[in-house]
């Protein structure tokens, strides 16, 4: 198979399923960013997916799982029974989405993301995919992702992505970071300002603050009126580097 072929030096070529244009959109914008990889194609659907795939040959397929047509899976097993051209197969599916995740990986699948997806944390994915590497960044990023939640942040809201994306940062790096640095790259992986990326990591401080569950509360008190982007960051920053990382 050509994937067997693939050297490190050669750029990763990769076609995306996704029906929802915004976010392919914006995916796109990101993936295309980096020298190193090639965005054959984006499609609303699997249909013609694997005639696609026998034309550009990339090395990557990055699927909605819930994308129209691909509900029963049947585009992934097409994809999995190919034997020349096949590319490796990275699915992803909205958190209420109701996946077989064992089925997936029966079929071959090689990763399964969650969204709202880490843009960063996709790009590391597809780089380890690519070179059958295991990659401590995603291990990292999911015990960051499980914390967060317990601290009574809406999964469905931009404040949790980016909050996630924001401790990714700050927990990989052996410097301090500052925070306006922190927010520009955060800003940059999703094509937005660092402003709203302020503001939205604000409005889901307050959110948790409405909520209060007990592991905010054992971190930060009853008395968090107060409590700065900056605070909740470096805070919780140093519990995770303590506890995980």
């Amino acid at each position: 198979m050509f994937n067997n072929l693939y050297e490190e030096s050669s750029k990763i070529k990769i076609i995306v399923v996704d029906d929802d244009f915004n976010f392919s959109d914006r995916l796109c914008g990101y993936l295309s960013m980096n020298e190193k990889f090639e965005i054959c194609a984006c499609f609303k659907s699997g249909i013609d997916v694997e005639k696609e795939i026998n034309f550009y040959k990339p090395d990557i397929v990055i699927a909605d799982v819930s994308a129209k047509d691909n509900k029963d899976i049947c585009v992934f097993k097409i994809l999995s029974s190919m034997v020349e051209n096949r590319p490796k197969i990275i699915t992803m599916s909205s958190l209420k989405s109701e996946i077989d995740l064992e089925k997936l990986f029966k079929i071959g699948i090689k990763y399964h993301i969650r969204k709202p997806v880490i843009f960063s944390l996709l790009e590391d994915v597809i780089y380890s995919v690519c070179h059958e590497k295991p990659s401590s960044y995603i291990s990292n990023v999911g015990k960051i992702k499980k914390f967060v939640r317990s601290l009574g942040v809406p999964t469905n809201i931009l404040g949790y992505t980016y909050i996630c994306e924001s401790l990714s940062y700050m927990t990989e790096n052996t410097r301090v970071m500052f925070l306006n640095e922190v927010y520009k790259l955060v800003a940059k992986n999703n094509i937005t300002s660092s402003e709203s990326v302020e503001v939205s990591i604000r409005n889901a401080i307050k959110k948790m603050i409405k909520v209060n569950s007990p592991e905010f509360l054992k971190i930060f008190g009853k008395n968090t009126e107060s409590l700065s982007n900056s605070q909740f960051l470096t805070i919780v920053k140093e519990l995770l580097c303590e506890k995980f990382l």
